[in-house]
Protein backbone atom coordinates (compact mmCIF):
# COMPACT_ATOMS: atom_id res chain seq x y z
CA UNK A 1 0.00 0.00 0.00
CA UNK A 2 2.77 2.57 0.98
CA UNK A 3 6.00 2.46 -0.86
CA UNK A 4 9.45 1.48 0.06
CA UNK A 5 10.42 5.61 0.37
CA UNK A 6 7.37 6.07 2.54
CA UNK A 7 8.85 3.09 4.89
CA UNK A 8 12.42 3.90 4.17
CA UNK A 9 11.35 7.87 5.88
CA UNK A 10 9.04 6.31 8.76
CA UNK A 11 12.33 3.86 10.08
CA UNK A 12 14.37 6.95 9.78
CA UNK A 13 12.19 9.49 11.26
CA UNK A 14 11.76 6.41 14.38
CA UNK A 15 15.56 6.09 14.01
CA UNK A 16 15.74 9.84 14.63
CA UNK A 17 13.87 9.88 17.66
CA UNK A 18 15.12 7.18 19.36
CA UNK A 19 18.69 8.64 19.02
CA UNK A 20 17.52 12.17 19.79
CA UNK A 21 15.86 10.59 23.06
CA UNK A 22 19.18 9.21 24.40
CA UNK A 23 21.00 12.27 23.65
CA UNK A 24 17.96 14.75 24.84
CA UNK A 25 18.13 12.95 28.08
CA UNK A 26 21.83 13.43 28.22
CA UNK A 27 21.14 17.26 27.44
CA UNK A 28 18.53 17.56 29.99
CA UNK A 29 20.58 15.80 32.76
CA UNK A 30 23.68 17.72 32.38
CA UNK A 31 21.56 20.85 32.00
CA UNK A 32 19.63 20.13 35.07
CA UNK A 33 22.80 19.27 37.13
CA UNK A 34 24.56 22.52 35.55
CA UNK A 35 21.84 24.56 37.20
CA UNK A 36 21.35 23.07 41.01
CA UNK A 37 23.50 23.61 44.06
CA UNK A 38 26.85 23.92 43.86
CA UNK A 39 27.41 25.09 40.31
CA UNK A 40 24.35 27.29 39.86
CA UNK A 41 24.70 28.06 36.38
CA UNK A 42 22.05 30.53 34.72
CA UNK A 43 20.18 28.53 32.37
CA UNK A 44 21.49 29.73 29.40
CA UNK A 45 25.17 28.80 30.26
CA UNK A 46 23.56 25.38 31.43
CA UNK A 47 22.02 25.14 28.08
CA UNK A 48 25.16 25.99 25.90
CA UNK A 49 27.17 23.39 27.72
CA UNK A 50 24.59 20.69 27.79
CA UNK A 51 23.46 20.48 24.47
CA UNK A 52 27.54 21.29 23.44
CA UNK A 53 27.51 17.77 24.87
CA UNK A 54 24.59 16.44 23.44
CA UNK A 55 25.75 18.07 20.23
CA UNK A 56 28.75 15.62 19.57
CA UNK A 57 26.89 12.42 20.42
CA UNK A 58 24.27 13.47 18.18
CA UNK A 59 26.56 14.07 15.50
CA UNK A 60 28.31 10.71 15.91
CA UNK A 61 24.83 8.55 15.75
CA UNK A 62 23.14 11.14 13.26
CA UNK A 63 26.31 9.96 10.83
CA UNK A 64 26.79 6.16 11.71
CA UNK A 65 23.12 5.02 12.28
CA UNK A 66 20.24 7.41 11.11
CA UNK A 67 21.06 9.08 8.05
CA UNK A 68 24.62 6.83 7.23
CA UNK A 69 25.53 8.73 3.85
CA UNK A 70 27.26 6.45 1.20
CA UNK A 71 29.23 9.26 0.46
CA UNK A 72 31.75 10.63 2.92
CA UNK A 73 32.15 14.52 2.67
CA UNK A 74 34.32 14.60 6.25
CA UNK A 75 35.49 18.15 7.13
CA UNK A 76 32.30 19.75 4.87
CA UNK A 77 29.56 17.58 6.80
CA UNK A 78 31.18 18.34 10.03
CA UNK A 79 30.98 22.17 9.15
CA UNK A 80 27.62 21.83 7.98
CA UNK A 81 25.95 19.58 10.79
CA UNK A 82 28.19 22.44 12.83
CA UNK A 83 26.48 25.42 11.68
CA UNK A 84 22.84 23.70 11.65
CA UNK A 85 23.01 22.07 14.96
CA UNK A 86 25.06 25.65 16.36
CA UNK A 87 21.96 27.54 15.43
CA UNK A 88 19.11 25.39 16.60
CA UNK A 89 20.96 24.76 20.49
CA UNK A 90 23.01 28.38 20.66
CA UNK A 91 20.41 30.74 18.92
CA UNK A 92 16.63 29.22 18.86
CA UNK A 93 17.03 26.72 21.81
CA UNK A 94 18.69 30.26 24.42
CA UNK A 95 15.73 32.57 23.09
CA UNK A 96 13.35 29.87 23.95
CA UNK A 97 14.73 28.93 27.22
CA UNK A 98 15.21 33.07 28.03
CA UNK A 99 11.34 33.80 26.52
CA UNK A 100 10.00 31.25 28.63
CA UNK A 101 12.09 32.07 31.96
CA UNK A 102 11.90 35.72 31.61
CA UNK A 103 8.30 37.09 29.30
CA UNK A 104 6.20 33.90 28.76
CA UNK A 105 5.70 32.22 31.73
CA UNK A 106 2.32 31.23 31.80
CA UNK A 107 3.23 27.39 30.91
CA UNK A 108 5.74 26.62 33.46
CA UNK A 109 3.35 28.38 36.15
CA UNK A 110 0.26 25.98 34.72
CA UNK A 111 2.67 22.82 35.57
CA UNK A 112 3.06 24.28 38.89
CA UNK A 113 -0.80 24.75 39.39
CA UNK A 114 -1.35 21.27 38.08
CA UNK A 115 1.02 19.80 40.01
CA UNK A 116 -0.05 21.02 43.24
CA UNK A 117 -3.23 19.84 42.29
CA UNK A 118 -2.20 16.23 41.47
CA UNK A 119 0.44 16.23 44.85
CA UNK A 120 3.34 16.55 42.89
CA UNK A 121 4.56 19.83 44.30
CA UNK A 122 6.00 18.57 47.45
CA UNK A 123 8.98 16.48 45.93
CA UNK A 124 9.12 18.84 42.80
CA UNK A 125 10.21 22.43 43.30
CA UNK A 126 8.82 25.40 41.16
CA UNK A 127 12.32 25.93 39.96
CA UNK A 128 12.29 22.57 38.19
CA UNK A 129 9.50 22.98 35.97
CA UNK A 130 9.96 26.57 34.94
CA UNK A 131 13.67 25.24 33.83
CA UNK A 132 12.33 21.88 32.47
CA UNK A 133 9.24 23.41 30.38
CA UNK A 134 11.34 26.41 28.94
CA UNK A 135 13.94 23.61 28.00
CA UNK A 136 11.89 21.09 26.50
CA UNK A 137 9.84 23.90 24.22
CA UNK A 138 12.95 24.92 23.43
CA UNK A 139 14.12 21.22 22.36
CA UNK A 140 11.07 20.34 20.88
CA UNK A 141 11.54 23.62 18.24
CA UNK A 142 15.23 22.51 18.02
CA UNK A 143 13.92 18.57 16.93
CA UNK A 144 11.95 19.83 13.88
CA UNK A 145 14.63 22.31 13.01
CA UNK A 146 17.42 19.51 13.28
CA UNK A 147 15.49 16.81 11.69
CA UNK A 148 14.92 18.63 8.37
CA UNK A 149 18.13 20.37 7.83
CA UNK A 150 19.98 16.97 8.82
CA UNK A 151 17.61 15.25 6.09
CA UNK A 152 17.87 17.53 3.32
CA UNK A 153 21.04 19.40 3.89
CA UNK A 154 23.55 17.91 6.30
CA UNK A 155 23.29 14.51 5.70
CA UNK A 156 21.69 14.11 2.05
CA UNK A 157 23.64 11.94 -0.87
Amino acid sequence: MFSPHFHAALIQIGAFLIAGAFHTGVDFLIYNLLTRHPLQLTRVKANCISTTVAMAISFTINLNVVFHPENSEGMLRIMKFLMVTAFSSYVLQNLIIRLMSEVWLAPAKSAVWISRRISLSSSLQEDFFQKNIAKGTAVSVGIVWNFLWYRHFVFSN
